[in-house]
């Protein structure tokens, strides 16, 4: 008898709406994705997103979207809108922007909408408001669909402090979700709207409308009322002029089990907003990869000044115990290990494989790394593959993990649910050097320090760089001209024996 694939989706679609997430997860496991009928590719690949088995809808839509060379590229605009959410998920962010930017928003709608949920995670919120503006505005097939615009417009708005323009639309938001019995989305309207008050100064209103807020959400699972309670937890920080911070760590402790880790570093904001913690601020610039969010902080917590160039990142048993200090510590920018008093050995290559793996583990101090994020660090430009790139990955770890014993270097790389982190040991520190968050900018940035550092005090001709940066002539030779454009190098002789040498450290030209 044919499977019907259509009441099997349906059946899994209730099930999604159910809060039955465990068992859609659970037969969702016992599918093959070459048995899929490509009719029902799209729709079993949104199935999959929504329960948080994206690997699954990346091993579906893969086949279409990324056909084999020779193959013909045939996918269709829903086809390819949905692989990019499942990139998103997977930590492809900049793969899965490129294909939503090609999508014609008239053949497939919510590509616009998806654009903006890939900005979210980056907090580029200045980005996504006129993406979501079109699609409540022009794009949306349905109320609900509108209304889910809407809210995250709102949060949009109220990030980029348009709050006039926040407290029409909260108002709307607030009656036409109480008049169609959307409780989650009217909880969500309550919630944004306490912000304002709070931001307004008046904050019984704000209490108030959280109350509300926390009240529909009562029987909701604790992630969908985290929200409500971090401004609870917020609002009684200020007030105390940072003194009660205990509602705040209880906080932080359901966030972390929740892995709700951008929860975590706006937990870190506020109390480094209404505590005395430059530390707290310091790592706070440091263990964030996203200029938005870097740029909101040198504004908002500007009393601080500009932070220190170098953090030096410490195992979280030493955190609390600010008078141990490690023997060793990591350079990340250099990739050199030094132990008290020596000079400092060189251990990875800087720009190679393994250094970049280390500095995209490293990059990010409250979110672990996923599979995506790490292929696109490792492998700049190339396309995720669900079922090579993290075999690739996974090699690359046990490559970086084999460095990290042969050098006795005490630091670990944590490994859960398809998450990666790094864990300083007590004897070790990490000398943090803020880096540009893309992969493509990281990589260029990357390959300068590599000359920087193969250059050193003396001068070099462009054949012995190739052959001590392991590049080709032709690449070193497009590096030289771009440093040399920008007045970093200078060049001594002519032709074949043609030099050349730092005119003056990079960082300082910046």
């Amino acid at each position: 008898m044919e499977k019907n694939w259509n009441s099997d989706i349906a059946r899994l679609d209730l099930l999604l709406r159910q809060g039955r997430h465990g068992q859609v997860r659970q037969e969702l496991s016992r599918i093959n994705a070459r048995e899929v009928p490509r009719a029902s590719l799209q729709p079993l690949a949104r199935i999959a997103r929504r329960a948080g088995t994206y690997s699954l809808a990346l091993r579906l839509l893969n086949p279409v979207c990324r056909p084999a060379p020779g193959m013909r590229m045939d996918a269709l605009p829903g086809e390819l809108a949905e692989y990019a959410m499942a990139l998103v998920k997977n930590g492809s962010i900049d793969e899965a922007l490129a294909l939503l930017r090609g999508i014609e928003p008239r053949s497939e709608p919510l590509a616009l909408l998806y654009q903006a949920f890939a900005l979210f995670p980056r907090w580029e919120y200045l980005k996504a408001i006129p993406l979501l503006e079109r699609f409540g505005r022009e794009m949306a097939e349905s109320a609900y669909e509108r209304r889910v615009a809407e809210v995250n417009l709102l949060a949009a708005l109220i990030y980029a402090k348009r709050l006039d323009e926040a407290e029409r639309l909260a108002e709307r938001l607030r009656d036409t979700t109480a008049r169609d019995g959307q409780r989650l989305l009217h909880a969500n309207a309550l919630e944004l709207s306490a912000q304002l008050a709070f931001q307004a100064g008046n904050h019984p209103l704000a209490r108030e409308r959280l109350q509300a807020a926390g009240n529909l959400l009562a029987d909701a699972p604790v992630g969908d009322r985290l929200f409500v309670e971090k401004w609870q937890a917020v609002i009684e920080l200020s007030e105390s002029q940072g003194l009660s911070r205990e509602a705040l760590d209880r906080v932080r402790a359901t966030a972390l089990g929740l892995g709700h880790w951008e929860t975590l570093r706006d937990c870190d904001f506020h109390e480094a907003r209404y505590r005395a913690r430059p530390d707290l601020f310091a790592r706070l610039y440091h263990g964030t990869p996203y200029p938005a969010y870097r740029e909101r902080l040198l504004e908002t917590l500007c009393r601080y000044g500009n932070p220190p160039s170098t953090w030096l990142r410490l195992s979280p048993e030493l955190d609390t115990s600010p008078a141990v200090r490690p023997i060793g510590t990591l350079d990340l920018a250099v990739g050199e290990w030094r132990e008290s008093g020596d000079a400092g050995k060189p251990v990875f290559r800087v720009g190679g494989l393994e250094h970049r793996l280390l500095l995209q583990l490293n990059c990010d101090f409250y979110k672990p790394e996923k599979i995506g994020s790490l292929f696109a660090a490792v492998y700049p430009g190339e396309h995720f593959n669900p079922v090579s790139s993290p075999l690739r990955i996974h090699q690359a770890l046990r490559r970086l993990r084999r460095t990290l014993r042969s050098h006795r270097i005490p630091l670990a790389i944590r490994e859960q649910r398809f998450f990666y982190a790094l864990v300083p040991g007590r004897d070790c520190s990490l000398a943090c050097t803020a880096l540009p968050s893309s992969p493509a900018l990281r990589e260029l940035d990357l390959k300068f320090r590599a000359l920087e550092a193969a250059l050193g005090d003396g001068s070099r001709s462009a054949r012995e760089l190739s052959s001590e940066l392991g590049v080709s002539i032709s690449t070193v030779t497009r590096l030289l001209n771009e440093a040399r454009e920008a007045g970093w190098i200078e060049t001594l002789g002519r032709g074949p024996a043609r030099k050349y040498r730092l005119s003056r450290p990079r960082r300082q030209a910046a």
